[in-house]
């Protein structure tokens, strides 16, 4: 899809000049650079496709920019990733067994 104009918390999808395809939320589009959440890179794998972190020696808990030279293209993540991407970067939060047990009907 072309991309005419960038919506902020939509998932994309940038190619870098270096090869690499990364899948984030576009958090802003900023005065030279693409302020971006989460970010993860697609890599293939044994088992097929996957995504991965995009930094693995950081902690990526915020946001981080990218600089727009270093953007080769962009685009809307397609839907299916765009889902995968979305339930694996969600914040889960688990309840407690103790302080909340299931309930038996």
């Amino acid at each position: 899809m072309i991309v005419e104009k960038i919506k902020p918390d939509e998932v994309y999808s940038l190619k870098l000049v270096t090869g690499e395809e990364i899948v984030a939320r576009l958090v802003e589009d900023g005065n030279g650079y693409y302020k971006i959440f989460k970010p993860l890179v697609l890599s293939v794998t044994a088992q097929g496709a996957a995504m991965t972190p995009f930094l693995f020696t950081a902690e990526i808990e915020g946001n981080i920019n990218v600089p727009k030279t270093a953007v080769i293209a962009l685009a809307l993540t397609e839907k299916q990733t765009a889902g995968q991407y979305t339930k694996g970067t969600a914040n889960l939060t688990i309840s407690n067994p103790t302080t909340n047990p299931p309930r038996i009907i």
